[in-house]
């Protein structure tokens, strides 16, 4: 796989997941996908993931800026997806603006590997 098209598997992937439209979006992902939030929230389940969202908001988007990819020796693909996070709080408070960085490993046109980082604990929004 390039480094365009793994590229290219992410965003499709990170739209599919924004639409909710999961059983396309799992189509994207490894068996054994591993994919890690901020604090101690892990799972393979996309399921797990819009749940953990309502937790903490009733809607939330990216918008994306930048996203780089390298190959590495092993054949993989290291996808680096920046942006920022938009959105509407569990009390109805709007937010913009909130940074994040997803990374991403993508071997054989799936998905095996998702890293979630972003600025939400900083921003107090949690608790808005």
């Amino acid at each position: 796989m390039t480094e365009q098209d793994a590229k290219e598997l992410v965003r499709r992937y990170l739209d599919l997941m924004a639409e909710r439209r999961v059983e396309e979006a799992r189509a994207c992902l490894a068996d054994g996908v591993q994919i890690v939030f901020p604090g101690e929230f892990r799972t393979g389940e996309l399921n797990d993931i819009i749940d953990y969202g309502r937790t903490r908001y009733t809607a939330v988007r990216k918008h994306y800026r930048e996203a780089e990819a390298y190959a590495m020796a092993d054949g993989a693909v290291r996808v680096i997806q920046q942006g920022t996070l938009h959105g509407i709080t569990l009390k109805g408070a709007r937010f913009d603006g909130i940074r994040y960085v997803d990374i991403f490993l993508v071997r054989d046109g799936r998905i095996e590997r998702q890293e979630v980082y972003n600025d939400v604990a900083e921003s107090g929004l949690v608790h808005q």
